[in-house]
Protein backbone atom coordinates (compact mmCIF):
# COMPACT_ATOMS: atom_id res chain seq x y z
CA UNK A 1 0.00 0.00 0.00
CA UNK A 2 1.40 3.43 -0.85
CA UNK A 3 1.45 6.28 1.57
CA UNK A 4 -1.21 7.65 -0.56
CA UNK A 5 -3.67 5.27 -0.21
CA UNK A 6 -2.92 5.04 3.35
CA UNK A 7 -4.07 8.63 3.61
CA UNK A 8 -6.84 7.90 1.59
CA UNK A 9 -8.01 5.17 3.81
CA UNK A 10 -6.90 7.16 7.19
CA UNK A 11 -9.31 10.06 5.76
CA UNK A 12 -12.57 7.74 4.97
CA UNK A 13 -12.34 6.03 8.03
CA UNK A 14 -12.51 9.34 10.60
CA UNK A 15 -14.78 11.04 8.44
CA UNK A 16 -16.87 8.01 8.53
CA UNK A 17 -16.40 6.88 12.79
CA UNK A 18 -18.46 10.84 12.53
CA UNK A 19 -21.17 9.85 9.98
CA UNK A 20 -21.04 6.26 9.43
CA UNK A 21 -24.51 6.44 7.18
CA UNK A 22 -23.53 9.25 4.51
CA UNK A 23 -21.34 6.99 1.91
CA UNK A 24 -18.59 8.30 -0.15
CA UNK A 25 -18.51 8.64 -3.82
CA UNK A 26 -16.66 7.96 -6.73
CA UNK A 27 -18.68 9.73 -9.16
CA UNK A 28 -18.01 12.45 -11.72
CA UNK A 29 -21.38 13.50 -12.95
CA UNK A 30 -22.80 15.88 -10.14
CA UNK A 31 -26.56 14.91 -11.50
CA UNK A 32 -26.36 10.94 -10.87
CA UNK A 33 -24.59 11.56 -6.98
CA UNK A 34 -27.00 9.69 -4.48
CA UNK A 35 -27.26 12.12 -2.00
CA UNK A 36 -25.74 12.76 0.70
CA UNK A 37 -22.56 11.74 -0.28
CA UNK A 38 -19.08 12.37 0.34
CA UNK A 39 -16.32 12.53 -2.12
CA UNK A 40 -12.53 12.74 -1.35
CA UNK A 41 -10.08 14.22 -3.99
CA UNK A 42 -6.45 13.41 -3.23
CA UNK A 43 -5.15 14.39 -6.67
CA UNK A 44 -1.91 16.27 -6.41
CA UNK A 45 1.72 15.49 -3.83
CA UNK A 46 3.77 18.34 -3.01
CA UNK A 47 7.29 17.11 -2.11
CA UNK A 48 10.04 18.76 -0.19
CA UNK A 49 13.26 17.39 0.67
CA UNK A 50 14.67 18.40 4.46
CA UNK A 51 17.62 16.45 6.14
CA UNK A 52 19.36 14.73 3.80
CA UNK A 53 17.43 11.58 4.24
CA UNK A 54 13.86 12.44 4.46
CA UNK A 55 11.22 13.90 2.23
CA UNK A 56 8.07 16.04 3.39
CA UNK A 57 5.13 15.23 1.42
CA UNK A 58 2.20 17.35 1.50
CA UNK A 59 -1.27 16.16 0.13
CA UNK A 60 -3.88 18.85 -0.55
CA UNK A 61 -7.66 17.44 -0.09
CA UNK A 62 -10.98 18.33 -1.03
CA UNK A 63 -14.08 16.76 1.01
CA UNK A 64 -17.02 17.30 -0.68
CA UNK A 65 -20.18 16.66 0.45
CA UNK A 66 -23.31 16.62 -1.84
CA UNK A 67 -26.31 17.88 0.35
CA UNK A 68 -29.50 15.92 0.60
CA UNK A 69 -31.10 19.29 0.64
CA UNK A 70 -30.59 20.55 -2.97
CA UNK A 71 -33.15 23.56 -2.04
CA UNK A 72 -31.37 24.83 1.01
CA UNK A 73 -28.47 23.64 1.17
CA UNK A 74 -26.71 26.12 3.61
CA UNK A 75 -28.04 24.92 6.95
CA UNK A 76 -27.32 21.61 5.88
CA UNK A 77 -23.44 22.34 4.96
CA UNK A 78 -22.89 24.52 8.04
CA UNK A 79 -24.15 21.53 10.57
CA UNK A 80 -21.94 19.12 8.43
CA UNK A 81 -18.66 21.49 8.75
CA UNK A 82 -19.66 21.81 12.20
CA UNK A 83 -19.25 18.17 13.19
CA UNK A 84 -16.43 17.28 11.14
CA UNK A 85 -13.80 20.04 12.10
CA UNK A 86 -12.64 18.51 15.34
CA UNK A 87 -12.21 15.45 13.50
CA UNK A 88 -10.23 17.52 10.67
CA UNK A 89 -8.37 19.69 13.04
CA UNK A 90 -7.13 15.93 13.97
CA UNK A 91 -5.19 15.72 10.68
CA UNK A 92 -4.22 19.15 9.73
CA UNK A 93 -3.75 22.73 11.16
CA UNK A 94 -5.41 24.82 8.59
CA UNK A 95 -8.99 24.08 7.25
CA UNK A 96 -11.04 26.29 4.72
CA UNK A 97 -14.43 25.29 3.55
CA UNK A 98 -17.18 27.06 0.83
CA UNK A 99 -20.93 26.46 0.07
CA UNK A 100 -22.06 26.13 -3.67
CA UNK A 101 -25.56 26.43 -3.44
CA UNK A 102 -26.48 26.12 -6.72
CA UNK A 103 -24.69 22.77 -6.53
CA UNK A 104 -25.52 21.79 -3.08
CA UNK A 105 -21.97 21.42 -1.99
CA UNK A 106 -19.98 22.00 0.30
CA UNK A 107 -16.10 21.64 -0.37
CA UNK A 108 -13.46 21.49 2.78
CA UNK A 109 -10.07 22.14 1.66
CA UNK A 110 -7.07 21.17 3.79
CA UNK A 111 -3.59 19.55 3.60
CA UNK A 112 -2.41 16.31 5.08
CA UNK A 113 1.89 15.92 5.85
CA UNK A 114 3.62 12.85 5.60
CA UNK A 115 7.42 12.24 5.81
CA UNK A 116 8.96 9.65 4.76
CA UNK A 117 13.13 8.50 4.76
CA UNK A 118 14.81 8.51 1.19
CA UNK A 119 17.61 6.38 0.71
CA UNK A 120 21.10 8.03 0.33
CA UNK A 121 22.41 7.96 -3.12
CA UNK A 122 24.55 5.05 -3.37
CA UNK A 123 28.15 4.91 -5.19
CA UNK A 124 30.91 7.74 -5.22
CA UNK A 125 29.06 10.53 -3.08
CA UNK A 126 32.85 12.42 -2.18
CA UNK A 127 36.51 12.52 -1.60
CA UNK A 128 37.64 8.92 -0.66
CA UNK A 129 39.61 8.32 2.80
CA UNK A 130 43.23 8.51 1.18
CA UNK A 131 42.83 11.53 -0.29
CA UNK A 132 41.26 12.93 2.42
CA UNK A 133 44.03 11.94 4.97
CA UNK A 134 47.04 13.21 1.88
CA UNK A 135 45.48 16.47 2.29
CA UNK A 136 45.54 16.44 6.21
CA UNK A 137 49.22 15.74 6.25
CA UNK A 138 50.10 18.45 3.64
CA UNK A 139 48.50 20.98 6.05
Amino acid sequence: MTNSEAINIQIISKIMAVFPSIQFTAQEDIETIARPAFKLILDEIKSERYASEYVRRTYPVKLVYFAADKERPKIECLTIFEQLEPTLYDMTDKISSIIYSTDAVLEISFDVADTILVPAPTGDTGEDIETLDLMEELN
